[in-house]
């Protein structure tokens, strides 16, 4: 009861030293370093106070270690021509975790925002491969742009599956999308548009070689509706993930 007076802290001694030793030794050299008594204020007692410690502990730490991506978000906008705020690009990187509950989805457009999609231009500039031209087209360089939206036969597929999922009844896709909005996502609360554009630029990324096919996209687009559905059941409320979905039948 003392401990907790004096350190105006929830826990009691045992738990808090459980904490402190938990710490790695590196931390608690950096530590050393530092106004302890401040730490003790912003970090340790939040710590402490919070139902979760181990997220609040893994949040604080990639508060810590992560910056904004500026070169990735300055190349993005110069090849767009478009300026975006800051706080539109944080709210398209917090998009990637609200558009998916699939970790392969999260981390493919997590790829696309900073730019590390491996295309034939770069893997020419690796010397591994001999053309840096287009794998659908051959006739325009392979940069992320050119390649999920720019090539001619994208174009032609990404038409197609705008008509589709626009003709569904029960949703309420908006199917004039821009180039922008296409390769970044919607920066407002545009889950289903999100999610199709998502979709179909793996889609797409998967099948260099071989022109994408429509009817593989649509199984492919069911298997996601499986697989996020059967995500929701571990966790998120299942019946509003399930009338999510309920267009595609």
């Amino acid at each position: 009861m003392e401990f907790k007076n004096n350190y105006d802290i929830s826990c009691d001694y045992l738990s808090y030293y459980g904490l402190i030793q938990a710490l790695p030794i590196t931390w608690k050299t950096t530590l050393r370093g530092q106004n302890l008594v401040k730490i003790k204020e912003s970090k340790l007692v939040t710590i402490c106070n919070t139902k979760k410690e181990t997220r609040a502990t893994y949040m604080d730490l990639i508060d810590e270690v992560c910056e904004f991506p500026h070169n990735q978000v300055n190349k993005w906008e110069e090849e767009l021509n478009n300026y975006f705020p800051i706080a539109q690009w944080q709210n398209l990187f917090q998009n990637i975790y609200i558009t998916a509950k699939s970790a392969k989805l999260r981390y493919f457009q997590f790829q696309i925002l900073h730019r590390t999609l491996v295309t034939n231009r770069k893997l020419k500039l690796w010397n591994i491969k001999n053309s840096e031209l287009c794998s659908f087209c051959e006739l325009e360089t392979e940069r992320i742009s050119h390649l999920l939206y720019d090539c001619l036969h994208v174009k032609i597929f990404w038409y197609r599956v705008k008509k589709y999922v626009s003709e569904q009844p029960g949703n309420q896709f908006n199917p004039y999308i821009s180039k922008e909005d296409f390769l970044l996502g919607f920066s407002g609360d545009n889950r289903l548009v999100n999610l199709i554009c998502l979709v179909t630029k793996q889609y797409i990324y998967s099948c260099p070689g071989n022109f994408p096919n429509f009817a593989q996209y649509i199984n492919k687009l069911r298997d996601i509706k499986h697989s996020e559905l059967y995500i929701a059941r571990l966790g998120e409320k299942y019946e509003q993930l399930e009338s999510f979905w309920d267009w595609l039948k």
